[in-house]
């Protein structure tokens, strides 16, 4: 005998005359799909599509996919609603360029003037607007999306929809360079979907929000980021994959601060993109999150010659979505800079970066450019930026405050760490990874860092990809011997070829290190060139 199914919070359902519990959200919604398919009338069709659909399209998309090509004469008059539904599902996201003058004609010609359908098409003239680069105008529909739901009296019919419209919203917030709105509309939706029965969008806006907050410099709740690493739901290039990734590329950024480079590999190799030339398309607009990750790998790991010339490609592929008023123009262009900094090339760093600050100015850039000041020894210019971007000013960073407590001991204004150093330290602790930790002199850290805060602020393996000679003076024996010095030398060797003592060799090694402020031979191979010249 066969009983329908009743969903309350210990969901018992009967399918094919075994009895099962629905232990989590995601079994029963599949148990109700399994059953609409089987039996059921274009009435209970169209009342769980009108209450549930887009629930069903996040925890069950490939069933609700089934029950829609099964039932599809069903939904030949469907709405905006529907067609956005849709959009969640399938892999032909974001629609074809061609799209966009379809979709206004839908809006002026709809025979569905409802709320809901008007919200369903708006929302995808919205998202492929951002896939044409016309950021300002997505981002003007985004606004008065949410002001319509916000002044709608009637919001019958929306429970379902609203909190997956405002994910959308929040996401060309993003892409628009508006981050601070962005995390405003995503916990509007986390709210609206908490108030409303818990729509599992609440949660996908939860991890929206600590993305957000993780590309800002902050770090994301630990409770969000997890320890389990799935891959994504659904098809990819769906939206519910897309969705899926967004935790895991989260955790990714994270990983990055702490010195987890093979997790970060891992999880690249989740999201299908293994490499940094890799398709990221089906991820729609966050396509370029992976390649930011991979360009900050390439940071840490050293390969950068490779990575820039994989990230000048990839923004010569995708140049369209990567405007001036774009926010992953900006960042791709920041990561581009940083790389050529880390490489040396400082000239062709400066004036990529001009061109890159034409654009929105967000914090990575300011970063960039404060850091490009203080390599190349500009401490008037660094100072005077440090000063118009005070420590609490909207785009200051971790990394600018790890250069204000290097200018106040460099400065020579220091030898004792002071109460008001300390409290900037606690304060970089809490928000900078390795790279930025790794730019502060070690005789700074061991007066401010406790031993197991050293362990973390200079992990093993790690050598920062930012290291300034300035000011370097040798003398002519140690001159000769980084002129002689090679990769794979010893203090023997080197002593044999120069006719020199080992202790001698030691010595001239240790007063070059001190001078040129680098701890390790491969430190040392960075800068070479650099105080070679100063050395003439």
């Amino acid at each position: 005998m066969e009983s329908t199914p009743v969903m309350v919070e210990a969901r018992t359902i009967v399918a094919d005359e075994e009895e099962t519990v629905a232990a989590t959200p995601e079994q029963g919604m599949r148990a109700r799909m399994h059953r609409l398919r089987r039996e059921s009338t274009p009435e209970e069709l169209a009342a769980f599509l009108d209450a549930e659909f887009f629930a069903a399209s996040l925890l069950a998309p490939e069933q609700l996919a089934q029950l829609l090509t099964q039932h599809a004469p069903m939904l030949e008059q469907a709405g905006g609603r529907f067609t956005l539904g849709m959009h969640l599902l399938r892999v032909d996201v974001p629609a074809p360029i061609q799209a966009t003058s379809a979709l206004g004609a839908a809006l002026e010609t709809t025979m569905h003037p409802l709320l809901k359908d008007r919200l369903g098409l708006q929302t995808l003239r919205m998202q492929q607007l951002t896939f044409d680069g016309s950021f300002d105008l997505a981002h003007r529909i985004g606004d008065e999306l949410a002001g319509e739901l916000i002044a709608a009296t009637d919001r019958s019919g929306l429970t379902d929809m609203l909190p997956v419209v405002l994910v959308e919203i929040g996401i060309v917030q993003l892409l628009a360079a508006d981050p601070d709105a962005a995390i405003g509309t995503f916990r509007n939706a986390s709210r609206w979907a908490a108030v409303n029965g818990g729509h599992p969008a609440g949660a996908h806006a939860d991890q929206f929000a600590e993305l957000v907050r993780m590309l800002r410099g902050e770090d994301a709740a630990a409770h969000l980021l997890g320890e389990a690493e799935e891959p994504p739901r659904g098809v990819p290039g769906s939206r519910v994959w897309m969705w899926t990734a967004i935790p895991l590329l989260t955790r990714a950024l994270h990983l990055l601060r702490v010195w987890d480079l093979d997790g970060v590999e891992r999880i690249l190799r989740l999201v299908d993109a293994p490499d940094p030339l890799a398709d990221t398309s089906s991820l729609g607009g966050l396509w370029w999150l992976p390649v930011h990750v991979h360009a900050r790998l390439a940071l840490l790991r050293g390969d950068r010659e490779r990575a820039l010339a994989a990230l000048r490609s990839v923004m010569q592929d995708w140049y369209s979505s990567l405007g001036r008023n774009s926010y992953a123009g900006s960042l791709l262009r920041a990561d581009y800079t940083d790389l050529l900094q880390a490489a040396g090339a400082y000239a062709e760093a400066g004036e990529f970066l001009a061109q890159a600050e034409t654009g929105v100015r967000i914090p990575q850039l300011i970063a960039s450019r404060a850091r490009l000041l203080w390599l190349t020894g500009e401490s008037t210019g660094l100072d005077r930026l440090l000063l118009q971007v005070g420590r609490f000013h909207p785009a200051s960073s971790a990394e600018l405050d790890v250069l204000r407590l290097v200018r106040r001991f460099e400065s020579g204004a220091r030898s004792t760490a002071r109460a008001e150093d300390r409290q900037l330290w606690e304060s970089v602790r809490a928000r900078a990874g390795v790279l930025e930790l790794g730019m502060l002199p070690v005789h700074v850290r061991t007066l401010l860092a406790g031993p197991d805060e050293l362990a973390v602020a200079d992990p093993a393996g790690f050598t920062n990809p930012y290291v300034r000679a300035q000011g370097v003076r040798l003398s002519r024996g140690e001159r000769e011997l980084v002129l002689e010095l090679q990769e794979e030398d010893s203090i023997v060797s080197l002593s044999q070829r120069l006719f020199l003592s080992p202790n001698t060799v030691k010595t001239r090694l240790r007063d070059i290190y001190r001078k040129a402020g680098v701890h390790s031979k491969e430190e040392l191979f960075h800068v070479r060139e650099t105080i070679l010249r100063q050395g003439r």
